[in-house]
Parts: C-alpha cells; sequence; structure tokens
C-alpha cells in the first residue's frame, strides 16, 4: 500500500497539473524512460501499469478514448543480485541460529562443498565413505568426491567437520533434514524452497542492507568458489564446483569414461 501511494505521489507530481485529454503517449514514455536510465526498470513497469490503469478509468468514465499507455514499450527489469561477501555471510549464519538447527548446518555444507543449493539438501549419509563426499550433480552430472578433510581455513573448519555435525543432528538418511513432525511429517530431505526461505528468514533478522536485489541461499556458492580461489587457486575452485574450463573440458565432456574428478 505505501509503494503504491509512492507510485501514485510520482505521477501525480509528473501528470497533475496536466488535463488528462492532453497526455500523450510521447509524455509517457519520457517518464518511463527517466526511470529506465536510472537504472530503476522495476519502478517504470509498476508506474507504467498503474498509469494504464488510470487511464482505463478514464476511458469507462468517458472522459478521453484512447490509451496512450498501451503503445509504449513495457520496461524489462534486469534483476541483479548483489555478492555474497564473508562478512554478509557471517551475520546470516549467525541469524540461522535463531532457526532450526538444519538451517545452520546447510549454510555451512554449502559453503564448505561449493555445491548447489539442490545439491546440499539431497546428499545423504551412504555419500560419505573412504575419507571423502561423493557428490553427483544434478544439474550436470558431473561427478566429485570431495576429501572430508579439505578446509576452508577462513572458516577455520573442514568438509568431514561439518558433515559429522549434520549426522549428529540428523534423523534421516539425509545429512540435512528437518525434525519438524508437524502434519504427520517424517523426518527426510527438505525441498529446496525450504532451504530458500530459511535463508531469507535468517537474512531478514540481521542488520544487512542491499541497494539492489538481496542475495539468495545460490549465491554462498558464489561465496565458496572465491573464497576456494583465494586459498587454494582458481583451478581448485573450478574443480571443487565442478565448472567446465578449456583445461578440464577433457574430463568433464567425455561422459564415457565416467570418472570422478576427486579433490
Amino acid at each position: 500500500m505505501k509503494m503504491r501511494v509512492l507510485q501514485i505521489g510520482y505521477i501525480n507530481q509528473q501528470f497533475g497539473d496536466r488535463p488528462i485529454e492532453t497526455v500523450t503517449t510521447k509524455h509517457i514514455a519520457n517518464f518511463i524512460n527517466t526511470y529506465v536510465d536510472n537504472g530503476k526498470s522495476s519502478m517504470a513497469v509498476n508506474l507504467r501499469s498503474v498509469l494504464s490503469d488510470v487511464f482505463r478509468e478514464a476511458i469507462a468514465d468517458g472522459l478521453i478514448s484512447t490509451n496512450p499507455v498501451e503503445a509504449t514499450r513495457t520496461p524489462s527489469p534486469k534483476v541483479k543480485r548483489e555478492r555474497l561477501d564473508y562478512a554478509a555471510f557471517c551475520k546470516i549464519y549467525e541469524a540461522a541460529g535463531q532457526q532450526q538447527n538444519w538451517v545452520q548446518l546447510s549454510l555451512a555444507l554449502a559453503l564448505t562443498t561449493g555445491q548447489r543449493c539442490d545439491d546440499v539438501r539431497q546428499l545423504k549419509r551412504s555419500d560419505v565413505h573412504n575419507g571423502k563426499l561423493w557428490i553427483v550433480q544434478s544439474k550436470t552430472k558431473m561427478q566429485i568426491a570431495i576429501s572430508l578433510s579439505l578446509r576452508l581455513e577462513i572458516m577455520n573448519t573442514t568438509v568431514g567437520e561439518i558433515i559429522e555435525k549434520c549426522l549428529n543432528n540428523s534423523k534421516s538418511e539425509y545429512l540435512i533434514s528437518s525434525s519438524s513432525k508437524s502434519s504427520g511429517r517424517k523426518p527426510g530431505a527438505l525441498n529446496a524452497d525450504s532451504l530458500t526461505k530459511a535463508f531469507v528468514k535468517a537474512l531478514k533478522a540481521t542488520d544487512l542492507v542491499y541497494d539492489i536485489s538481496p542475495p539468495s541461499f545460490h549465491e554462498i556458492r558464489s561465496l565458496a568458489s572465491r573464497l576456494y580461489e583465494a586459498e587454494y587457486g582458481k583451478e581448485f575452485a573450478q574443480k571443487l564446483l565442478g565448472h567446465k574450463s578449456m583445461k578440464m573440458t577433457n574430463v568433464y565432456l567425455d561422459s564415457r569414461k565416467n570418472e570422478w574428478v576427486e579433490i
């Protein structure tokens, strides 16, 4: 409601003194483009929508016969998410402590392994053996075996230490699982939406402010990439995340080999 009042205020400031029948498509386009040019495409889209409603009502009341907004282009907002840095991650991680244990564990597991949200939630106890965490990425089918001794120095922990905490907390076959039994629910794998919402809830509980669009759970993977690159080098980070590169094309693209990338 507050946003709509604000939008109407902007429109009134621009067109309030002009008779509605004199407003042209050019006037509307110039007004909308002012916001687009200033990187406020989402606001431009919303203002165009409000203006269209205003002129539609004016037509219904017999004040005008055509809607000048209809001929304007609908702005295409480009959603940009701000990067998640380690300091922000720590604040979110701390705030996540107010939720169920699996929330903090999912954040820590995502950061130390560098894996996607969907892969993190599907990791099982049976994926941990022979001193490694064995992962088949759901998106790319890349096969990665991460040493449990892999240490992320900035976090002062290893993959194995995080997994041990997960194993101690989980009551199911999955490393990340909820103990909630509401509505007859049995402990088991969480859906990706649960992890995403828990991350957003933790972020909102912090004092972090973002000018564009706040980072999502997926940004933990990007952060992991940068942290591991800083500690172990770019090639190591690419192997950990399962990214393709010219140097490693043969390893990642030759499906006939069916080889695991061990880290």
